[in-house]
């Protein structure tokens, strides 16, 4: 059995490739990545601070962010949203009964442009999360499940 057969038939070591990868994910987007282009939208992504003045835009990205700063660290806010993609991405792959589909699923969420989206706190990230959420709910609805993971 290959690595990656067994990567898409066992989920304790799927969960663990998940948040080993979104988490390297994060620290690419944000170390790497980061430094070869602005982030955020105008405003720091790790205090979130305003580079510019386009409030309008980033006003709900700003005030999720500064929310989850009370409860972590400014690092570790940004860190929490992209390793509940990783949990969110391991429960939608777990409850794909398709391997072909579940193994197109791990390659998606492994490719580098998306765990750079996911990972770098903003918009994309906020967004890649509720989009989580709403096709694991969607997949429990149309499977008649009533637990969430």
């Amino acid at each position: 059995m290959s690595s990656f057969s067994l990567l898409v038939t066992n989920r304790r070591l799927c969960f663990c490739f998940f948040q080993a990868i979104f988490i390297l994910g994060y620290i690419f987007a944000n170390s790497i990545y980061g430094s070869l282009t602005t982030l955020g939208d105008g405003y720091d992504p790790i205090t979130f601070n305003y580079h510019t003045s386009n409030f309008d835009r980033t006003q709900i990205v700003l005030l999720v962010y500064k929310i989850l700063s009370f409860i972590f660290p400014h690092q570790v806010s940004g860190l929490f949203l992209c390793m509940a993609n990783g949990i969110l991405a391991w429960a939608i792959c777990c409850n794909v009964q398709s391997i072909v589909l579940r193994k197109a699923y791990i390659l998606t969420f492994s490719s580098i442009f998306f765990l750079a989206w996911s990972s770098i706190p903003s918009k994309e990230q906020i967004v890649i999360t509720l989009t989580f959420i709403i096709i694991l709910s969607l997949q429990k609805i149309f499977s008649g499940e009533r637990k969430f993971l």
